[in-house]
Parts: structure tokens; sequence; C-alpha cells
């Protein structure tokens, strides 16, 4: 199908794959019956009117392409015959014993089409190419279209019950990658999109700016894009909730940042330096250092796909080092005894060292675990009964951060304090370097409660990894933690 496309721009400011499988042949029928009708494009192709008006997405036939005709269990295949005013005949060989009335999908291109399902491959977008047009490119394998009617069956003919409509699949995008401030392009050898738990890997010929791509439409979800840059580096940018529909066509500029590795030290301008053994910062430096990179995990890992650094200073730095999850002396909290679900985290196992070789099942993420916490209780305006929170609540005002760093600090859960234990010595040698205070080798809080027991909640020991439940009103050493771009 050739296509031309027009633009309407929107921009996205932000800043594993499995091949396609071989396609399923049609059912062998050496009996069958001639096969004419006519298909359209649809009409729902207009791009998401946003900036450019009257700007449209244009679709022609061309003959010689194949549709599959998917009916009563088989599949065959059709071509286009002829084209006319944008109008396809398509015309071929019809097998399986067709009645009239019976229904029928049809699905461009054939390669499309999932065997005798009526679907499309599930898997049809998680390789391509970047190409608009040409081999492999969004015009001959990835601009799905599908329609539905009935057949119409006349002794030994058959056709459509009219002109069926073959309506877009996916949504199309034209990525331009660019620095993180959009001053420069950057040229990359691929772009992994991830959005819905799937990655959809876009690999150029050739380095690259800019980039095609076909994507299911989405609603409020939110979209993680990692490219590997022709200079070998890593590019990575994120948007929380992104909607985008099918048959609609975006132009968007990715604003990237150059990924975060364990063991970098972030700066106050969201820039990163890579610790290496003897890395000497300067006292200008230092002062700007915010915070070590622990995670830097991808949609496969753990967490997923994020990154997260711990703060430069824990409670080691201060006068009261030790704090409870909950207080539980001179009037107990509220959260001391309540069930609070959306904050449990449950190792797949406890004891010494296994703070190296736990999986976890429940909520791994506790950047929002103060507010569900506050969602079970209604004492946590009261000074003093989550003393292990408070400090962490109050990190930027304690580290004197500003700025984009002065919120979104908090206590982690015993998924991400485990990953920070397991790469503690780089951390620790990174912190050291920064001028911020090491992790030490004590038992550590963290956000998650016991699933077991109410009055319990999750820590780990630094020395030998050993991952515990004890109770909410014990006191040990605090970190905050936060994600970063």
């Amino acid at each position: 199908m050739k296509k031309v496309f027009g633009i309407a721009a929107m921009l996205l400011a932000l800043a594993a794959c499995n091949k396609v499988e071989t396609e399923v042949q049609p059912v062998e029928n050496n009996e069958g019956i001639p096969f004419s009708a006519t298909i359209s494009v649809g009409n729902n192709t207009d791009t998401k009117a946003l900036a450019e008006s009257g700007t449209t997405i244009v679709a022609t036939w061309a003959v010689d392409e194949t549709v599959a005709l998917i009916h009563n269990g088989v599949k065959d295949e059709m071509t286009v015959s002829a084209v006319n005013a944008g109008v396809a005949t398509i015309t071929g060989t019809i097998t399986g014993s067709p009645s009239n009335g019976d229904a029928v999908t049809v699905i461009y291109p054939a390669s499309a089409a999932d065997g005798t399902t009526g679907n499309i491959k599930a898997d049809l977008l998680y390789e391509q190419n970047g190409l608009l047009t040409g081999a492999g490119s969004i015009a001959t394998n990835y601009d799905a279209r599908k329609g539905t009617g009935t057949l119409k069956v006349s002794g030994t003919t058959a056709s459509l019950n009219g002109n069926m409509t073959l309506d877009n699949q996916f949504a199309i995008f034209k990525f331009t990658t660019k620095n993180s401030n959009g001053s420069a392009t950057i040229d990359v050898t691929s772009l992994t999109v991830t959005t819905g738990g799937q990655d959809y890997v876009i690999t150029p010929a050739s380095a690259t700016y800019t980039l095609y791509a076909a994507l299911p439409a989405i609603s409020g979800q939110a979209v993680t894009f990692t490219a590997t840059g022709s200079d070998s580096k890593t590019y990575t940018a994120s948007k929380a909730s992104v909607t985008f529909a099918a048959g609609k066509y975006y132009q968007s500029t990715l604003k990237m940042t150059e990924a975060k590795a364990v063991g970098d030290i972030v700066f106050s301008d969201g820039s990163a330096t890579a610790y290496t053994s003897g890395l000497t910062l300067t006292d200008e430096q230092k002062s700007k250092a915010v915070a070590v990179i622990f995670y830097a995990g991808s949609a496969s890992d753990i967490l997923g796909a994020k990154t997260l650094g711990v703060g430069l200073k824990n409670t080691n730095d201060e006068t009261t080092k030790y704090l409870a999850f909950a207080r539980n002396a001179s009037g107990t909290a509220e959260g001391y005894n309540t069930n609070i679900t959306a904050i449990q985290c449950t190792p797949s196992e406890s004891g010494d060292g296994k703070a190296a070789t736990a999986t976890f099942t429940g909520d791994l993420d506790g950047s929002d675990n103060w507010t569900a916490l506050c969602a079970a209780v209604n004492d946590e305006g009261t000074s003093g009964n989550y003393p292990a929170w408070e400090w962490v609540n109050a990190y930027a005002t304690t580290a004197n951060l500003t700025g984009e760093y002065a919120s979104g600090w908090y206590l982690p859960t015993v998924a991400e304090l485990c990953m920070l234990y397991r790469v503690k010595a780089t951390v620790n040698a990174a912190l050291e370097a920064a001028g911020g205070t090491k992790i030490v080798d004590n038992y550590y809080w963290s956000s998650s409660q016991s699933s077991s027991t109410n009055s319990k909640a999750w820590m780990v020991k630094f020395d030998n990894g050993k991952l515990i439940d004890t109770y909410k009103g014990n006191k040990w050493y605090v970190c905050g933690v936060r994600a970063f771009n």
C-alpha cells in the first residue's frame, strides 16, 4: 500500500522482544471457487488535530498487494487486481466450502494475520526497522488494517456483501531523538518503546535521529523510551501518562538524557559522573552532589524499568541515629497494629544472606507508601508517631536540597532496600567520593509491612544481608531514596 502521510505536531516533552512468527499458511484445499470483491481504506485516518489543520493520512492501494480473507476457520489470500478512486478490487480463490452470509474478516497486509483467528498477530510490532516506506517498513508490514462483513455466494462465485472498509489498527509515530534541552539531535542505533509491560524495538539499518514506528493505541499509560546512541551511550526519556489512538499520526520529539548507571553520582543540575576507583571530586562538586544510583533496571528486572538513587545522608549523620517505624511507647501509633495491605511486600526467603537472593511479591515501589499509610490511619500528623518516615519526609531540608530534588524522597520497600544491599560496595565507594555518608553495616528499615504480623515490618542488615521482619517499635537506621531520570 502506497501511503502519503500528513503531519500533526505533538511534542512529548520528556525527558524483550519476541521475533515475528513465520506467517501461518492458508489451509490447503484443492477445491475452491472464484472470489472478487471491493475494499477501501477506512475514513478514520485523519491525524490528531493538534497543530496543523486539515492534515490527513492518505492511503492508496497498489496492484499485487495481498490481503487475508478469513472465514469458517480458513485463511485465503487475495490479491489486489485493480484500483479505482481509492477502492481496490481483490480477487483469488476462496476455499473451505463458503456459504452465503458467512462471517468474514479481511486483514491487510496478509502477513499481519494471526492464522485463522481473525486477529492481527500479537507480536507484529515487537521488532521494526524505523522506516516509513520501503522493504520491511510501516507501509509494507505494520500499517495493519482490518474489516469485517459477510460473504455473498452465488452459484460458483463468491464476493462480499457490499464494499468493505478496512480500518487502521495502530497509531503511527515519527520520532525525532534529541538531547535533554532539545538543542541537538542524537543519532541512535536502536530505540525501545516500553508501555504496558511490552517492549517495541526499532532498529534502523544505520544510525539516525528520525525513526518511524507503529504502536498499539493506549490511554493514560506510562511510556519509557530507551535508545542506544551512535556513541554507544544509553539515553532515556519517559512520560507518566500518554494517550494515543489507532489511525492517528503523531510527530514526537524525544528529549532524552544520558542514562544513569549504578554507582553514578548525581548532581543538583541532573548531570551525573560515573564512579571509578580513585575518583576525586572538587569541594564545589561535592556541594552539588545529591545521590548515588543503586538501581538502573529494565522492564524485565525485579523493580522494572526505573532508576533509583540513595541520598548522600542517612541517619548515621544524626545525633539520634536509630528511629522506629512506628511509635510503641508513650502512646502507640495507629499504624503500629493496623493491617495496611497496600504497603506489604513479601520476600521469597528470609534470614542471613537472603537479601542477595530473594525475590518479592506485593508492593515493590515505596514512592507512594507514605500516602498509603496516611490513608489507613488518622494520626500521621502527630510528630513522633512514625519517626523513620518523618525523617525521610524531611530529608530534602536535612540535606539542603532545592529545586527538582526538594521532593520525591521516600522510605524504600524491602525489595528496593535489597537492591541497595546488592551493590553496597560500589554505592559506598561513590558516597565516600561524593562526601556523603556510607551505608553502615547494620539494620535499615524498609517501608514494607509484614503480611503475617501487623505489628512487624521488614528490614535489611547491611553486613551479612539478613532479611528479617521485626516489631515496628524497634529503632534502627534509615535512608531515603528517590527515582531519577
